[in-house]
């Protein structure tokens, strides 16, 4: 029932560039966020020209893979502020 329908499409990501590179993680086992949708959104956001650093840990659950990633994201971030070319899952 509208509004919903439109007010959902404008809050998913993937839908409007972003200016900045993204780091995306996501756990193989996950059931909360399966790796398929994430992986869905990284081809929106790879289509309207994003560069996106995905990188998927196979054995984190979702409650797990914060821990997993913690020194990737740490290192990516410093990468950032390092000037540091960005890797791009999208090529």
């Amino acid at each position: 029932v509208p509004p919903w329908p439109e007010l959902l499409d404008e809050n998913t990501p993937g839908n409007v560039v972003t200016k900045a590179p993204l780091f995306v993680f996501q756990g193989g086992a996950d059931v909360l966020v399966p790796l398929a949708v994430t992986e869905a959104y990284v081809q929106r956001a790879c289509a309207l020209g994003d560069t996106v650093d995905l990188r998927v840990y196979p054995d984190a659950d979702h409650s797990q893979v914060m821990d997993d990633a913690e020194a990737d994201i740490l290192t990516w971030i410093a990468d950032r502020f390092d000037g540091v070319k960005p890797t791009n899952s999208c090529n």
